[in-house]
């Protein structure tokens, strides 16, 4: 499927998503001459550098 000078995958089947890489999203955003936000924590995620190890 073809939006415009976007194509997606065809096994990205309806209801299914895929993570684009970094550089794919900013070619995307240079298309729709947005500017990239600033990437944030989501709530009660923690980073994985962060992240403690589980004790079993």
């Amino acid at each position: 499927i073809r939006f415009g000078p976007i194509a997606l995958p065809p096994q990205l089947r309806r209801g299914q998503k895929m993570e684009l890489e970094d550089d794919l999203v900013a070619r995307v955003l240079q298309w729709a001459d947005m500017a990239p936000s600033p990437r944030r924590q989501m709530r009660g995620v923690p980073d994985k550098h962060t992240r403690k190890p589980r004790m079993r």
